[in-house]
């Protein structure tokens, strides 16, 4: 039987995790100077704030939010006969670590996408597919490590989910640019989905969980890494990031359906 984590040593992990996270943030702005050099300093320094604008928006995120305390340390108070804490430590949990790695990766890729021949010639680089696909795979680590360590809450799955969104909107953006312009509909689409909803309240009602969406969400970021490789053929790369957007689109009709039919029965029975 595997022993539990320690307070003492979750504690340590987090504050840990929390001084990797600052130094991530000092590192990204020499990182993002160095992928955009090669030109003048004002495209140096527009390098340093595109790839440094995401991080310091997760960072500020984690910051201002509580981290959860993990289950084996609530049982820990418990057993001795000490309440659970009511006071939650603000320090980064080890998943919020992995996202804002994840935040810093693709900051650096906006900033690659800064280099004269990603921007004017427009074509796609291992600069950017270098910190693009590492971004997008570690998609599917934040989430086991929220669950591994007991820190899992929906604040930390909001967050996951609106980086998740930047990160994609972002990528697909330079794809745009660099391979096939119908790739932005797929970082986009969940952004247009939250608009709608400003104009069709029904749209905005929660969604159980499915199997389905977060399937269609990772063949999402499989696709723009694919797309995002020098080595795959322009025409492969389009016609996968087409495959996968007819997907999402496929997704976000079927969610859409079912809110319109909730509303309805709703509204028919009031």
């Amino acid at each position: 039987m595997g022993s539990a984590t320690t307070p003492s040593a979750h504690v340590l992990a987090s504050t840990l995790g929390h001084a990797l996270s600052a130094t991530t943030l000092v590192g990204l702005v020499g990182a993002a100077d160095a992928v955009a050099a090669g030109g003048p300093w004002p495209r140096r320094l527009a390098g340093v704030v595109v790839g440094g604008l995401l991080p310091a928006v997760v960072a500020r995120a984690v910051r201002r939010r509580p981290t959860p305390r993990p289950v084996d340390e609530t049982a820990a108070r418990t057993s001795v006969g000490l309440a659970p804490s009511s006071t939650p430590r603000r320090v980064a949990s080890p998943a919020d670590v992995v996202t804002f790695v994840r935040a810093v990766l693709a900051g650096c890729a906006f900033a690659a996408a800064l280099r004269p021949e990603s921007r004017c010639e427009r074509r796609r680089t291992w600069a950017v597919a270098g910190f693009a696909i590492p971004a997008l795979a570690l998609d599917a680590v934040d989430g086991h490590v929220a669950r591994a360590t007991g820190t899992a809450d929906p604040a930390g799955a909001r967050l996951d989910m609106e980086t998740d969104a930047a990160v994609l909107l972002g990528l697909t953006t330079i794809l745009a640019r660099t391979l096939a312009p119908e790739a932005l509909i797929s970082g986009a689409a969940r952004y247009l989905f939250v608009a709608g909803g400003r104009l069709r309240p029904a749209w905005t009602g929660e969604l159980p969980p499915s199997e389905r969406r977060r399937t269609v969400a990772a063949l999402q970021a499989v696709a723009v890494s694919i797309a995002s490789t020098p080595a795959v053929p322009p025409a492969l790369g389009r016609g996968v990031l087409a495959g996968a957007t007819a997907l999402l689109a496929w997704s976000f009709g079927s969610d859409v359906v079912a809110l319109e039919r909730r509303a309805r029965a709703v509204g028919g029975s009031s």
